[in-house]
């Protein structure tokens, strides 16, 4: 739309070691400043109050792998991320349970309270680990797997609610639990 500016600015970091030898590695660090308007298109003078998301956000990863004798393999990942960023809003009731005044041609209205990115959840952090084997049958191998996703069964915050009220800071979703998941897959 006319008029939004919207843009974002990133710095990043990495450092691979391609497979050599029995092992290979990759650790990479990427930060990101937003400036983008919250909503796309303003549909009433109440969405000019904070309008901008202006948040930092971050992630760190690192993986690696490292080929064991006999087609045996092992291999990381870890994964951290800024948390969950939000801002606190308030509903605006056309009947206020306090008294106040009513609105007189909505039935509510929402504002937000603070500039986005002043709620923070805490860092989402994610380990996984994969062992492996190689059997080979002929020319064509079958490769046998067992991930272990989020090893150290982080329960990070991935949404809340940041609407003052009995609801604020209620959250709505966390990050899966621990998982093994077993694979086979047969090249051809």
């Amino acid at each position: 739309p006319p008029g939004r500016n919207d843009y974002y600015n990133s710095f990043e970091v990495d450092m691979t070691r391609r497979l050599s030898g029995s092992w290979s590695m990759m650790a990479a660090y990427t930060a990101t400043k937003y400036h983008q308007s919250i909503v796309a298109i303003p549909q009433s003078p109440n969405d000019t109050y904070y309008p901008l998301d202006t948040a930092w956000r971050w992630g760190f990863k690192f993986n690696s792998s490292y080929n064991l004798p006999h087609d045996f393999l092992v291999g990381a990942i870890v994964e951290v991320s800024n948390g969950n960023l939000g801002q606190r809003t308030y509903v605006f009731r056309a009947a206020d349970p306090l008294g106040g005044p009513s609105l007189k041609q909505l039935t509510s209205v929402t504002l937000p309270l603070d500039p986005f990115g002043s709620e923070k959840e805490s860092v989402q952090p994610i380990t996984g680990l994969r062992f492996g084997k190689k059997v080979n049958l002929g020319k064509r191998p079958l490769n046998i797997s067992v991930d272990v996703l989020n090893l150290m069964n982080s329960n990070a915050i991935v949404a809340a609610s940041y609407v003052s009220g009995p609801t604020f800071g209620k959250v709505s979703d966390i990050l899966p639990p621990r998982t093994v998941r077993v694979g086979v897959t047969f090249d051809f």
